[in-house]
């Protein structure tokens, strides 16, 4: 009895270990606790599995997916991340190196969405950037498409730029019935940073107009003076190039009075002056426009 007793007290033993053996596996799949796995263990569904080096997966059969991540309801179907390096990277030798594809019809829905989530991001920081290490004129860093009536590219900013682009070249170039088009409170705007170089160049080489403006055209070098009586010539100053010229016409209708020509003063102060057939007996309107 007492051997046997021995013997039943020992089961009882093992098999109340085993239970809180049990009870402790189930507690930490629970609160998801890495899995004690070393390199060349199996994969461990569930769970985090650790490990020192990379795993690769080789298929040279030729399947449509090497690896797949599937998620059926709301979830992530694959996910990277990294704390220094590249979060997710794709390669390909004669294909693409990541696609996206999706089939949701609703509102900003994307194929590929990328987002720089901090708040104070560095500059030249981009939510979705392309580069194309080509060294001569072919290839694109960033191309966009639509198979219908919609636009290849978008782009929209708060309060900056909605789309900018720089270049040795040319910055932004556009082809089309259209090349571009602009509209806003300026529809498009144009800033030369060179002094020999134009803010905006229209070019016709089909002997077609150049420029065509449908509405009112303003130009900030222009403007009414007005010649005192008694006087017959009125100066105004602003700079000009020895290759300025300067329109001006009479704003009235008086017997013999007509402008008998401009004199002009070129320089960084220089300035020009409307001289009058005669002398005025009121205050009489002259318009310039100054070209060049």
């Amino acid at each position: 009895m007492t051997e046997n007793g021995q013997i039943r007290r020992s089961r009882r033993q093992l098999l109340a270990g085993g239970a809180a053996a049990a009870g402790l596996a189930a507690a930490s799949l629970a609160r998801g606790v890495p899995a004690e796995a070393a390199n060349g263990d199996a994969l461990i569904l569930g769970q985090m599995n650790q490990a020192s080096s990379g795993t690769t997966i080789n298929d040279s059969g030729g399947d449509a997916a090497t690896f797949t991540a599937e998620a059926t309801s709301a979830g992530i179907g694959l996910r990277g991340s990294s704390a220094d390096g590249t979060g997710v990277a794709g390669y390909s030798t004669n294909g693409w190196g990541v696609s996206g594809a999706s089939l949701d019809t609703a509102a900003n829905a994307a194929a590929i969405y990328g987002e720089l989530s901090v708040l104070a991001p560095g500059p030249f920081s981009a939510g979705v950037r392309g580069q194309n290490d080509g060294t001569g004129g072919n290839g694109i860093g960033v191309y966009g498409s639509h198979a219908g009536g919609g636009w290849g590219v978008y782009g929209t900013s708060q309060s900056g730029n909605g789309v900018y682009g720089t270049s040795s070249g040319v910055g932004v170039a556009g082809f089309g019935t259209t090349g571009v088009s602009g509209s806003g409170t300026t529809g498009v705007h144009g800033t030369a940073t060179a002094g020999a170089g134009a803010g905006v160049l229209a070019e016709n080489s089909h002997n077609g107009p150049a420029l065509k403006v449908q509405g009112i055209a303003e130009f900030s070098r222009s403007g009414v003076a007005t010649v005192a009586p008694g006087r017959s010539q009125v100066s105004h100053g602003m700079p000009l190039s020895s290759a300025s010229f300067v329109l001006a016409t009479i704003q009235g209708n008086v017997k013999d009075l007509y402008v008998r020509g401009v004199t002009i003063a070129a320089g960084a102060g220089g300035s020009f002056t409307i001289h009058l057939s005669k002398a005025v007996t009121t205050k009489t309107k002259v318009a310039w426009l100054v070209i060049s």
